[in-house]
């Protein structure tokens, strides 16, 4: 944390934003290449009728973690660099990187009943309480909608980039002054 705020203090929000998240590219996919071999061993098992063990299921389910850690970082590092299109936001292709998360940590979840061969209880309750809170904050969410406004403008000037919404992060960076939206690409980000 020192070397983040130390970055904030020095830099400007998005540049450090494309710093971090170019490391997140970076880590998560070396971290993938290391989970790699102890994760293939779930699927690729050459010996017949051996059981997959708890540590293979766990190992599998960080590298899907780590793959969806990796897709997203990079697809957000893209959009960061491409002045924050809105299309990018709202795209399906974030759903999927979700899943494929939610996934590896579902398999994280379970991988302590795999030697026994079932969901342990308390993996079960924590599936039960999952999805009756999601069901209940996407409700709440559609239902409440006006509330989760209200919260965002509440929150704006204390968290946004930018409180003031100028669009564009290109920066003139001799005189630390925001260029006119008119001099880079700004009008993309509503495309």
């Amino acid at each position: 944390m020192t070397v983040f705020w130390t970055l904030c203090y020095f830099f400007d929000n998005t540049e450090v934003l494309i710093y971090i998240r170019s490391f997140e590219v970076w880590i998560s996919a070396a971290a993938i290449f290391m989970t790699w071999p102890v994760a293939r061993r779930m699927w690729k098992n050459p010996e017949l009728g051996r059981d997959v063990s708890m540590y293979e299921v766990y190992a599998f389910g960080t590298m899907l973690i780590l793959i969806g850690t990796f897709s997203s970082a990079s697809w957000l590092l893209i959009w960061r660099l491409a002045d924050e299109p809105r299309w990018m936001v709202d795209a399906w292709v974030n759903g999927a990187f979700v899943i494929i998360i939610t996934s590896g940590i579902m398999l994280q979840l379970i991988s302590p009943g795999i030697d026994s061969g079932e969901i342990p209880k308390k993996t079960k309750r924590i599936w039960y309480a999952a999805v009756i809170f999601s069901l209940v904050v996407a409700f709440a969410g559609i239902v409440f909608s006006k509330f989760f406004v209200d919260v965002s403008l509440f929150l704006r000037p204390y968290m946004a980039e930018d409180p003031t919404n100028k669009p564009g992060f290109l920066r003139d960076h001799k005189t630390k002054m925001r260029l006119p939206p008119s001099t880079h690409l700004a009008s993309n980000r509503d495309a």
